[in-house]
């Protein structure tokens, strides 16, 4: 579970996610939703783009995932760059 978090900037912080675990209890798709639900909550956004490389971009506060990965994949490297989103 992530906990609230203060962002170095003074922010406000993210919500809590209570529902997130290592493996999701409904489809990867599902939970790629509710994590992009909770990005977007924080004030970025997530674009899936055709490139070799997953990042989280801070100065135009978009997550971007590579496009090509399977779902399970795409799950757990957004779960990989949020955790650099909130630790920004």
């Amino acid at each position: 579970m992530i906990e609230n978090m203060v962002f170095e900037s003074g922010q406000d912080p993210c919500p809590t996610i209570s529902w997130c675990s290592p493996e999701p209890t409904g489809s990867y798709r599902e939970s790629i939703e509710k994590l992009i639900s909770y990005v977007e909550s924080c004030g970025y956004s997530v674009e899936f783009r055709n490139d070799p490389y997953s990042c989280c971009d801070h100065a135009d506060k978009t997550i971007y995932i590579q496009s090509s990965l399977g779902e399970k994949r795409k799950y757990y490297v957004l779960l990989h760059e949020i955790g650099h989103m909130i630790y920004a």
